[in-house]
């Protein structure tokens, strides 16, 4: 059979290395094909969120783990749209989900091979996959990992060795306003532009005594625009004071390093640029491991065989220029 551009969709595929304090020395490979081995049900590999159900749909052991994760939420309906472009109207229906079955919010697709973690999302946050994975490991017994077990961004490492040897000059930070607060709302990310969100809430307070400005809305076209830098000239003159200015150039690079640790794999491109004294430049789309990948469109999702595909090779992309041993 013939596919054509369309049937396929184009995602990132992404690298975290798994990580968490305590005594247990084992991977998180060996961890979850115990866990797995101990709970072969879905009904055992499904776990309750505030806003729906996480489980493991499916798995394979093969040289690595290979998982799919899914979240949805039970019962919960749909909408569709008349088909027919020739009414004066379209109406809107509720759609129940087929007898025993429910509709996806969307999935997320996993290979992981000792602590090596490579993941590409349909729908879903990074945030799901950790939470499956602290939630599987905690059923199995291990309640210290299930508090503290971490995916780390291991290209942050890179980039805030960069900051500390080059100096922070001037970071800026660009985003929706709307968006900056959503952030905050949000209780499942992650302190994602935390510094962003922290401008939002105080915009917010400066409008909250008009009551038409207090909300910030959905159609808010305010944007973000702020520039840190660290003011030479006013340091100059204060050449008789040894250590002035020292705690402005920490601010900056503390806030530098706590943008590259918290940055949203989602991050526009633009949402934030950190410009050493040597002139590099840092921006939020090059914090992540990360690599595109065509694969077969399966409904709104990907398909998982070809999903699992891309992730090993990748993983073997990395394993091979030598990422996976920094």
């Amino acid at each position: 059979m013939d596919l054509k551009s369309s049937d396929y969709r184009t995602k990132k595929l992404y690298y975290r290395r798994a990580q968490w304090a305590g005594g247990v020395k084992k991977s998180l490979e060996v961890l979850i094909v115990e866990a797995h081995k101990m709970f072969p049900t879905v009904g055992k590999r499904t776990f309750i969120k505030s806003n729906g159900e996480i489980r493991c749909a499916s798995d394979k052991f093969d040289k690595g783990v290979y998982l799919h994760i899914a979240g949805y939420r039970p019962g919960e309906s749909t909408s569709t749209i008349d088909v027919d472009k020739a009414l004066a109207e379209s109406d809107v229906y509720t759609e129940v989900p087929p007898k025993g079955k429910d509709y996806l919010d969307g999935d997320i697709f996993a290979y992981i091979k000792g602590n090596h973690v490579l993941f590409c999302a349909s729908g879903l946050r990074e945030t799901n996959l950790r939470y499956y994975l602290q939630k599987i490991i905690g059923r199995l017994g291990h309640s210290e990992i299930e508090k503290n077990l971490s995916l780390m961004k291991v290209a942050n490492a890179d980039k805030i060795a960069m900051i500390k040897k080059e100096g922070v000059k001037e970071i800026k930070l660009n985003v929706s306003l709307y968006e900056a607060s959503l952030h905050r709302a949000d209780k499942e990310a992650k302190k994602i532009t935390g510094v962003c969100a922290g401008i939002a809430d105080e915009l917010k307070a400066m409008f909250s005594n008009d009551i038409r400005l207090s909300d910030i809305g959905e159609v808010e076209n305010l944007n973000v625009g702020l520039s840190l830098s660290f003011d030479g000239l006013t340091a100059s003159k204060h050449k008789k004071d040894a250590k002035f200015g020292e705690s402005g150039k920490l601010r900056l690079l503390k806030t530098a390093e706590s943008l590259i640790r918290d940055c949203d794999p989602e991050a526009d491109e633009d949402e934030f640029v950190i410009y050493t004294n040597k002139k590099n430049e840092i921006r939020a789309s090059e914090i992540n491991i990360t690599s595109p990948a065509r694969i077969r469109k399966h409904g709104k999702s990907v398909s998982k065989i070809g999903a699992w595909e891309n992730l090993r090779a990748y993983y073997h992309a990395l394993k091979e220029e030598g990422n996976l041993s920094k």
